[in-house]
């Protein structure tokens, strides 16, 4: 392994001699140094590292990757059917800038086994609730958990939940320019 890891070094640090090389025969003798060419901007990819509780939608999918798995366009948004902590659900996911940003998930004709998994699955991964109005027979509780929050109404056969990211990714700090200059002369 080492041996190989020494030959591929040797490798590069060939070509990039080469390429230097080509540079400047390139450039002619006496010609002025090319100037840098700007940064290209390149967009961030989305963070797709925040899962959808109870199914295997991520926050950050693109529009096209929904699309893929066979939700339509339905008024501005995707719809389709899917499963939300196994159960047959009609799912509605909603984007920010072509990436998956909410999902909203209605169930229906379920026994009152489901309504206790799904929430009993909710706190298995961590999820705390508070309820606004626990009175049957419909309860209005949320779930807020490291990924997202979710909010459903549960009636005596069903639940309807609408899933957002509970904290916004983190964003990648501007390189501040005085910071990089160092500390400012004294006087």
């Amino acid at each position: 392994m080492l041996i190989v890891a020494l030959a591929l070094a040797a490798s590069l640090d060939s070509l990039r001699a080469r390429a230097v090389a080509d540079t400047a025969a390139a450039s002619g003798p006496g010609a002025a140094p090319a100037a840098a060419a700007p940064a290209a901007q390149v967009e961030m990819p989305a963070d797709t590292s925040r899962r959808i509780p109870g199914t295997r939608l991520r926050f950050g999918w693109s529009d096209l990757r929904l699309a893929e798995l066979g939700f339509h366009l339905d008024r501005g948004a995707r719809a389709g059917s899917c499963t939300w902590f196994g159960l047959p659900a009609a799912a509605t996911l909603k984007l920010t800038r072509d990436r998956l940003d909410r999902a909203h998930f209605e169930l229906k004709e379920l026994s009152a086994r489901d309504l206790d998994y799904v929430q009993d699955q909710l706190a298995r991964e961590g999820y705390r609730r508070s309820c606004t109005d626990d009175t049957p027979p419909q309860r209005t509780c949320t779930w807020t958990g490291r990924d997202a929050r979710v909010t459903a109404t549960l009636s005596a056969d069903a639940i309807s939940a609408d899933v957002v990211a509970s904290v916004a990714p983190p964003a990648i700090p501007a390189a501040a320019p005085a910071a990089l200059a160092g500390p400012a002369p004294a006087g």
